[in-house]
């Protein structure tokens, strides 16, 4: 699994959507800025709540295990929302798994070709381990954890 791109609204520090294109960049160093106040440098910005996109995304916890209404912006009005896109190094399919708060829902969809139309693979109410799904049921693409 290569992941391609990562969105959130309304998550940690996240109020508005932001986007993470990070697609055929190799090594990234994620810098930030603390626009709010200048006491705090780079302080909550949000550099690993990157990380936490894609973890809560494909697993429906952080890499600290806050999940529910834990991960939802205090001062966001709207629902939570994460976006993980993934292609299969092997082949042409492509995955994309959202997963929110607010109401809860997870959705994985699958494109097998570029351009192509995305189509739903399943939907729930936010309980899917969505990498443990995609190798339950699409045993060609082996998904690495470690």
């Amino acid at each position: 699994m290569i992941i391609q791109s990562a969105a959130a609204e309304n998550f940690l520090p996240f109020r508005r959507r932001v986007e993470f294109p990070i697609a055929d960049l190799g090594l990234v160093r994620v810098l930030g800025e603390n626009r709010v106040s200048g006491a705090a440098d780079s302080n909550g910005v949000g550099k690993s709540a990157l990380l936490s996109v894609v973890a809560f995304g494909l697993y429906g916890q952080t890499l600290c295990g806050r999940s529910a209404d834990d991960v939802a912006n205090r001062f966001g009005r709207g629902p939570t929302l994460t976006e993980v896109v993934a292609v299969d190094p092997r082949g042409p399919l492509t995955w994309r798994v959202r997963r929110g708060r607010r109401p809860a829902f997870v959705a994985i969809e699958t494109l097998d070709r570029p351009g192509g139309a995305w189509r739903r693979a399943v939907e729930d109410g936010g309980a899917v381990d969505a990498l443990a799904w995609v190798e339950a049921h699409y045993q060609p693409w082996r998904v690495f954890r470690n």
